[in-house]
């Protein structure tokens, strides 16, 4: 009887623990430069119950770029949904000025609601902050190599509440790219579309009990799209097939 009782304990432990993660959310930006060129663009995360924000983004939540020459208003151009978060790319209402350091900023927020800093390779973290340099980029990024899939995995039996597809990615460009991702299902002709970040070389998708780039859905394929930090889009790459091989799990 005791055995049965801690077991129940333990299991609404961590059911509890489980829905706390997953019904968090929180502030995020994924454009992971410290450099801008004068029409560069930013794209800020809301994730959970940030969500709420974004009805009243600069209304009553004003998004902007903190200079030491004035502030520049962040506008939103293009978003993407995925799952319980949202990707919203900005950009600046007026050219931003060559040798300046701005400071991403969102004000008003409730209390415990922040935008999260951002971890560097020597372990140190720190606000997002953009020092504009250059000429405008009019340069569209493009692979230096076809990306081709390099791992999958899932959770436990196949599991469709944890999956990954890892892509490599090699690019000819200056600046640190970030991957526009459409994910279509071959029969029906429906589209998901959201940005990741290349990391060393690699593009990552997928998604968990929590949270998923997209849905995962038979006859599935992707195709990837460079796009810089100033919006220049690169051309699509090769369709590539979305699916859980059981002879290469776990490879």
């Amino acid at each position: 009887m005791m055995k049965k009782l801690l077991l129940f304990l333990l299991t609404l432990f961590i059911s509890a623990s489980v829905f706390a993660c997953c019904s968090s959310g929180g502030i995020s930006c994924l454009t992971n430069t410290n450099k801008l060129s004068p029409n560069g663009q930013i794209v800020i995360v809301f994730y959970g119950h940030a969500l709420k924000y974004i009805p009243a983004l600069n209304k009553k939540y004003p998004v902007y770029l903190k200079a030491a020459s004035g502030n520049v208003t962040l506008l939103p151009a293009d978003s993407f949904l995925c799952d319980n978060l949202k990707q919203i790319v900005f950009k600046p209402a007026k050219k931003l000025r060559i040798g300046e350091t701005y400071a991403l900023t969102i004000d008003s927020l409730h209390k415990g609601d922040f935008l999260e800093k951002r971890f560097l390779q020597n372990g140190v973290w720190e606000h997002y902050n953009f020092l504009v340099t250059g000429l405008p980029d009019l340069t569209p990024p493009v692979f230096a190599a076809q990306p081709i899939e390099i791992s999958q995995s899932t959770g436990k039996n196949n599991s469709a509440h944890a999956w990954n597809f890892a892509y490599s990615c090699r690019c000819k460009t200056d600046s640190t790219p970030i991957v526009l991702v459409t994910v279509t299902n071959k029969n029906s002709g429906k589209e998901q579309k959201f940005l990741k970040r290349v990391y060393k070389g690699t593009i990552s998708i997928g998604g968990s009990i929590c949270s998923s780039d997209f849905s995962l859905e038979a006859n599935q394929e992707v195709t990837f799209r460079l796009m810089d930090h100033s919006g220049n889009l690169g051309k699509a790459s090769k369709r590539l097939p979305v699916a859980i091989t059981d002879d290469r799990e776990g490879r």
